[in-house]
């Protein structure tokens, strides 16, 4: 679909643009794509790189592909992705960037390791066309333009069965196992066992392990936002590409959480001036 893929790479070019005015680290290695970047950290969080480097994360680093995050208890750590997507990660998480290639073309693709914990992310266009994984020991979910809930109970957890958590809010998601498939839809959560060599399943409640943050409210809308907002951002680098070779249209991407800029309030109507009073005759000069 060709208006689907100019669409793409102009909001790709968009996104890049913002994700490059992001402050780089050290350790940046010259082959390594920028997945996304902090817009908010909370508690103890840590960033390992992908040569093993340990530092803390502050708002505004870039995260890169090979890197880690890890979440303590009171660890709250939100991304921006350079797809346009959303990833909130919750305490006592950690997780793994394997891939991220957003270039606007076909072979874009997203493939994160969630060792523990709980996220949430609302994906941008690679979740669109379906090329979006996540990965634990247990299963591998598949990502179908979403807003869901990964979370990874490790054995010895106090709290739940051992195994992989998928609860989707929009959209739809899959679990997969060597044993089987299910589908995942909206207001739905599935599970898999960890270790028991079970099929995944549509569980028939939705487990109470999940524990949103103080910052949840940040997800309120945000799928909505992020796909109109894509839809708009396409929409206007298309017709850019249309005149310009696909480049004329892409502009600085708005910042993916969705909050819309409160509007400016009017200028205040500047006072009339009065009246300047009536300037006498001169007199006239003396021919």
């Amino acid at each position: 679909m060709p208006s689907l893929r100019l669409f793409i790479a102009a909001y790709a070019l968009a996104a890049q643009v913002a994700l490059a005015q992001a402050p780089a680290s050290s350790s940046d290695a010259a082959s390594a794509r920028v997945a996304g970047k902090v817009v908010l950290v909370e508690g103890d969080a840590l960033h390992y790189d992908r040569s093993g480097a340990l530092r803390s994360l502050r708002v505004g680093d870039r995260i890169y592909e090979g890197d880690r995050l890890v979440t303590g208890a009171d660890g709250d750590v939100h991304l921006s992705m350079g797809d346009g997507g959303y990833i909130g990660v919750r305490p006592g998480t950690e997780l793994r960037i394997d891939l991220f290639k957003a270039d606007g073309r076909p072979g874009d693709r997203s493939e994160i390791s969630l060792v523990k914990g709980s996220l949430r992310t609302v994906t941008g266009w690679i979740g669109s066309t379906g090329a979006a994984l996540i990965r634990t020991l247990d299963a591998t979910i598949g990502v179908r333009g979403t807003d869901h809930e990964p979370l990874v109970v490790p054995q010895g957890a106090e709290r739940g069965e051992p195994g992989t958590y998928d609860r989707v809010n929009a959209g739809a998601t899959y679990m997969d196992t060597p044993q089987g498939r299910v589908n995942v839809r909206a207001g739905e959560a599935a599970f898999v066992p960890r270790g028991e060599r079970l099929p995944p399943e549509v569980l028939r409640v939705i487990p109470n392990l999940y524990r949103p943050t103080k910052n949840e409210g940040v997800f309120a809308g945000l799928n909505e936002r992020i796909h109109a907002q894509l839809q708009k951002r396409g929409a206007a680098g298309a017709d850019g590409a249309a005149g310009a070779d696909g480049g004329a249209g892409a502009g600085r991407v708005d910042r993916p959480g969705g909050v819309d800029r409160p509007d400016r309030p009017p200028r205040p109507e500047r006072p009339e001036r009065p009246n300047r009073p009536d300037k006498p005759d001169r007199p006239g000069r003396n021919k």
